[in-house]
């Protein structure tokens, strides 16, 4: 039976703050991180835990952080150099989990969320405990009514994922939960029994991929994965494209492919040669069209490195 608003809905509430680390991954951009903090500051996150992990950071970011404990009074971490979001994410996951955490809640420091987004949280955990990993509703920061992420179902038999309303508005409707196959680290709420489970992120996914892969290890654990639409988070991304930086291109193609390369299996292995050689192709060619030469080659490149070079495998701490 589904809590009502109340007491016990209050208590529930509390209860899931106090038990809840929100880990905030921080690179160069102290003000941006900044801003994050205090949105969920202000939708009910308790500062002691709020851990911002600085990761490598070549500018004054753990400096600024430091001379902000009195405003910002969460807990810092530090990495001496840039671990990726997986290894900088872990660093927060692993000194939660020490700390006692029983949810660990990973965000963007590019985010903001809604004044009641812990509250849809605990409300969903509280009334779905089946679901061991779930994930708000993630909406474009600039268009806050168009859907950027609502979690992915894979097409039956294969590896291939479509994203649900993706870029499109919430339906009225909407179940308060809904079954997925992968969510978005973005905004990854994950109980520690996960962790416990299977380890954290594989920091061999240094950018992109990471939650997917993570996602895909816990369903073969067994653990339930669903999105939260009343739980709102908005991201700062492009409306218009993504980014044209080579390096991420290359980081997003390699990545996916490498766990492709991991996950399938013998018959859909070569579905999915094929399906990224074509969409290699689709994206390379738009490339060409707008006069981007150098990320065409990149693309094409990178799917040669991530099919036909050595991948040894997962490391995850």
């Amino acid at each position: 039976m589904l809590l009502e608003p109340g007491t016990a809905r209050r208590y529930n509430i509390d209860e899931f703050l106090s038990q809840t680390a929100t880990i905030v991954v921080n690179w160069n951009q102290a003000d941006e991180t900044f801003a994050c903090v205090r949105s969920l500051l202000a939708a009910g996150a308790l500062p002691e835990t709020v851990y911002i992990v600085d990761n490598g950071s070549t500018d004054d970011s753990v400096t600024q952080f430091r001379s902000q404990t009195q405003n910002y009074p969460v807990q810092l971490l530090t990495s001496q150099t840039n671990l990726g979001f997986a290894g900088g994410t872990n660093i927060g996951i692993q000194q939660a989990l020490a700390n006692g955490a029983q949810w660990v809640l990973t965000v963007n420091n590019d985010t903001r969320v809604a004044p009641s987004f812990y509250q849809e949280l605990a409300f969903a955990v509280r009334s779905h405990p089946q679901y061991k990993l779930l994930t708000p509703a993630i909406f474009y920061y600039d268009d806050p009514e168009r859907i950027w992420s609502l979690g992915d179902r894979l097409f039956p038999g294969t590896l291939i994922t479509y994203g649900l309303f993706r870029n499109r508005s919430l339906p009225t409707d909407i179940a308060p939960i809904v079954p997925i196959d992968f969510a978005n680290a973005c905004g990854l709420l994950v109980h520690r029994d996960v962790f416990q489970t299977i380890g954290c992120f594989n920091t061999e996914f240094f950018m992109y991929g990471e939650d997917v892969e993570f996602c895909w290890r816990a369903r073969k654990a067994d653990f339930r994965i669903a999105a939260v639409p009343k739980a709102r988070m908005f991201h700062k991304v492009s409306l218009s494209s993504e980014t044209c930086h080579t390096q991420r291109r290359r980081w997003r193609i390699i990545n996916q492919i490498r766990f492709y390369r991991k996950a399938s299996t013998w018959f859909q292995y070569p579905i999915m040669i094929l399906f990224t050689f074509l969409r290699a192709l689709w994206i390379s060619s738009g490339d060409v069209m707008h006069g981007r030469f150098k990320l065409a080659y990149a693309t094409v490149h990178s799917w040669w490195l991530g099919w036909f070079t050595p991948y040894h495998g997962a490391k995850t701490t």
